[in-house]
């Protein structure tokens, strides 16, 4: 798998591809480089643009980078337009939480957009 070439002298060396050539965990090698699962694997902190309230206690959450979340149970957590916030991913399947910097506790979110 790795590249090969040979050497003034005959020989021949093989060398590996560098780690940043492989796809990440959980990755295909034919994903494109902005595939929105490696933009989720980790953590993202961004500003509210919008909030609109889908059901009692249960928004459609607009960051500033375009992204879109959705509040996954009926929680009331106070966010507001403006509030600075972190998206990070629970170790439970596709699960993310989001936490406002001026607020205590958390919300469960899924990625809608």
């Amino acid at each position: 798998e790795g590249a090969a070439s040979t050497l003034g002298d005959g020989q021949t060396t093989v060398s590996k591809p560098s780690a940043s050539a492989r796809p990440a965990a959980g990755v295909s090698p034919s994903a494109p480089e902005n595939d929105p699962r490696e933009e989720e694997a980790g953590e993202i902190t961004g500003t509210i643009a919008a909030l609109k309230e889908i059901l009692p206690n249960e928004y459609l959450i607009t960051l500033e980078n375009g992204q879109i979340w959705r509040q996954t149970g009926s929680k009331r957590y106070p966010l507001q337009v403006g509030h600075h916030v972190r998206i990070y991913p629970t170790h439970w399947g596709n699960s993310f939480r989001l936490t406002a910097e001026k607020s205590k506790g958390f919300i469960q979110v899924e990625r809608s957009r």
